[in-house]
C-alpha cells in the first residue's frame, strides 16, 4: 500500500508538472492542449516509481544491491577544490546571456 501511495504521489506531482511544460502548445495566438504527451510520461513516472518502490522492500533486491555496496578496497577520499570567483561569474554570466543568444527575437 504504502509503494501506491509512493508513486501516486509522485505521478500526480510529475502531471502538474508537466501540463504547463509539455501539454500546452501556442499555435500563433491560440493555445492548444494535448494532453497525450503529459498522461504518458505521468504513466513512466507511476511506473518507475512503482518498480522501485516494490524494489526497495524485495529481499532478493537488497541482498544483490549489497553486493555493489560492499567492497574490500580502501574508501575514495574526495578534497576540496580550489574556488575561482572569476571563472564561476563567466559561466553565471555565459548562462545567463545563452536564452539571448538563441532567441530568435535578439
Amino acid at each position: 500500500m504504502n509503494a501506491l501511495q509512493y508513486s501516486l504521489k509522485r505521478a500526480i506531482l510529475a502531471l502538474i508538472l508537466l501540463v504547463p511544460v509539455t501539454g500546452l502548445i501556442l499555435d500563433g495566438f491560440s493555445i492548444e492542449f494535448a494532453l497525450k504527451r503529459p498522461l504518458i510520461l505521468t504513466g513512466v513516472v507511476f511506473i518507475v516509481c512503482l518498480c522501485f518502490a516494490v524494489a526497495k522492500t524485495n529481499h532478493a533486491f537488497i541482498k544483490w544491491l549489497k553486493n555493489f555496496t560492499q567492497s574490500s578496497r580502501p574508501h575514495v577520499v574526495v578534497t576540496e577544490r580550489l574556488s575561482h570567483p572569476i571563472r564561476t561569474g563567466l559561466w553565471l554570466m555565459l548562462g545567463i546571456s545563452i536564452p539571448f543568444m538563441l532567441s530568435k527575437y535578439w
